[in-house]
């Protein structure tokens, strides 16, 4: 029975050292995550290249200080980083209530993060048929996996009281660590197969080795959220497996590590689009690496087919591919001088673009292979379809 007759403990009346540093991961990381987002906001807002990705971040960000808010508050409520018997008498209905906020926040953010990567690798890959499918069928399968994981989280009991309060009212629940450790097999097999995705799309790219290498370390920082959550899940299941390893359960701040992941998701998922602002910011470094020739890395996403910044088509030149193909049919524009130039899309910087017109740059396609040549009629890159 919960007891009501005594006066509550005030949690914010003392605190300890490993709760204190649970508080500057929570806030840390977020913290990080949130500077990484406006860094990608601004770079995307102004090169004039916001987009779907970059809205889903945004939602992803907001959904993400609510989780490390209701966080704080469950590690206040619930004492976590105290002893268990240094722990006083309290009623934990209001930690629990702030812990099932938690539950229901958590999968959303990752689902979203996942979304915006496909939307992004959709942009750079789209082009190529297989990947154009299997980025559909993944995204299918995350919002499918969002929608349900939502659900199961938000009817885990019933009744709903029975989340907070189960000494008050009889209910029953979900079997928690079963529907854990499945979510979190399901959220690998597919964070997996979003890592493939981006070396299945600059592996044959014809362009320096450096900057192929460069693309692909930058989108397989994403394993580490892979890796964090597979380390979260251990933490969950622990308790489980031995009783006497979660007997002292609050003096510890494992619990942290869920906002660990769904800010380092956001961290890697943001990387990426910080190319352009990177090579603005820190020309030097780029220029070491050898990454510093606008053909080759003013942005990741120029260097795709379809996607090259600026270049000119004539009209003799360019094979228009079928009218069914989306991809093709949305940047084929013509201009009133009769050349065919491929109009600003949402992802390309007017920048680049400028920068391509005046190397004299252009671009041809078939059904078969696009290739980016100088006006010398000299393949500069080629692009296997």
């Amino acid at each position: 029975m919960s007891p009501t007759n005594f006066k509550q403990p005030n949690p914010w009346d003392e605190t300890t050292w490993l709760q204190q540093c649970g508080f500057a991961i929570l806030f840390g990381f977020t913290g990080v995550a949130l500077l990484v987002s406006c860094l990608r906001i601004y770079s995307r807002i102004s090169t004039k290249t916001f987009g779907l990705d970059d809205a889903l971040i945004i939602i992803a960000m907001i959904l993400s200080v609510a989780h490390t808010t209701a966080s704080y508050m469950y590690m206040k409520y619930a004492y976590i980083g105290f002893h268990v018997e240094d722990i006083p008498w309290n009623d934990p209905e209001v930690s629990r209530i702030w812990m099932y906020i938690i539950n229901v926040v958590y999968n959303p953010i990752l689902a979203i993060v996942k979304m915006s990567v496909l939307i992004f690798l959709l942009r750079l890959g789209g082009y190529k048929t297989g990947v154009r499918r299997t980025i559909l069928a993944v995204g299918a399968v995350n919002l499918l996996m969002m929608i349900g994981c939502l659900l199961a989280m938000i009817f885990q009991c019933f009744p709903f009281e029975y989340n907070w309060r189960p000494w008050a009212v009889d209910g029953t629940c979900i079997n928690q660590p079963a529907y854990y450790v499945a979510r979190a097999v399901l959220n690998v097999i597919t964070d997996i197969v979003v890592l493939i995705v981006p070396i299945w799309i600059f592996w044959d790219l014809k362009v320096n080795k450096k900057v192929r290498w460069a693309l692909i370390f930058v989108f397989m920082l994403g394993f580490i959220t892979t890796i964090v959550g597979c380390i979260r899940l251990a933490l969950l299941i622990s308790p489980y497996l031995d009783p006497e390893e979660g007997s002292d359960w609050s003096f510890s701040i494992g619990f942290t590590a869920t906002a660990v992941e769904v800010n380092i998701a956001i961290w890697t998922a943001c990387l990426p689009a910080l190319w352009p602002l990177g090579r603005q910011w820190f020309p030097g470094l780029f220029s070491k690496m050898g990454l510093d020739s606008p053909q080759q890395a003013r942005n990741i996403e120029p260097q795709m087919p379809f996607s090259q910044p600026g270049g000119v088509l004539r009209t003799k030149d360019f094979r228009r591919r079928s009218v069914t193909d989306p991809v093709a049919a949305y940047r084929q524009r013509f201009l009133k001088d009769g050349k065919q130039r491929m109009k600003a899309a949402p992802f390309l910087s007017l920048e680049d673009r400028e920068e391509d017109i005046q190397a004299g740059t252009s671009v041809t396609s078939t059904s078969d292979t696009l290739a980016v040549r100088k006006p010398s009629n000299t393949a500069a890159a080629g692009f296997s379809g």
